[in-house]
């Protein structure tokens, strides 16, 4: 090929396909190990607080989190955070959590977040939502109420989906998880 249309052609391919946006799956890939360690740095930290929580993860059929959810309002609000879907122990998807919201609440937390699979209905119900899984609409989600000395309900045990939020820092009034939607990371 002459020397001048060598030229042309990565003169086209760099109009076409910028460097900043070519794809980068070595970065990609990178971001999601990394991912993947915060998550589970984040379930050591949860198991340390509520050991029954370690027993339930191991029966799951998958366990999704959220590392690092940031929650910010003031009248207005809006949350947001990035997670794993854990399957057998090993990263099986990277998803999205984020709401907006207006009312009652002022201030700014970040927190952990994890939601417990427990049948294959419920997973395959979370995998095949199309446009999103929104939390509050979910049915047979069950919020873990784990006590003081971190135990957690046994009751909670048989629920198709247990959520577990954990490590609150700052402080936010009129909080809640209700309404969340959780996407795939696209």
């Amino acid at each position: 090929m002459p020397r001048a249309a060598r030229a042309a052609l990565a003169a086209l391919t760099l109009a076409i396909v910028p460097p900043a946006l070519a794809p980068r799956p070595a970065a990609a890939q990178s971001a999601e190990q990394d991912l993947a360690r915060k998550a589970e740095l984040a379930l050591q930290d949860l198991y340390a607080k509520t050991p029954q929580a370690k027993d339930l993860a191991r029966k799951a059929k998958a366990v999704l989190v959220f590392p690092d959810v940031v929650k910010a309002g003031f009248v207005v609000g809006g949350e947001y955070g990035k997670g794993v879907l854990l399957r057998g122990g090993e990263p099986a998807g990277v998803y999205n959590i984020a709401s907006g919201s207006v009312g009652y609440q002022i201030g700014a937390q970040s927190f952990s977040f994890a939601l417990m699979f427990n049948s294959d209905e419920a997973l395959r119900g979370f995998l095949d939502s199309r446009n999103g899984w929104q939390l509050g609409g979910a049915a047979g989600v069950t919020v873990a109420d784990a006590s003081a000395n971190g135990s957690v309900d046994t009751t909670t045990f048989g629920s198709p989906v247990v959520s577990f939020t954990w490590g609150n820092q700052g402080l936010m009034a009129g909080a809640s998880l209700q309404g969340s939607k959780i996407t795939k990371a696209g």
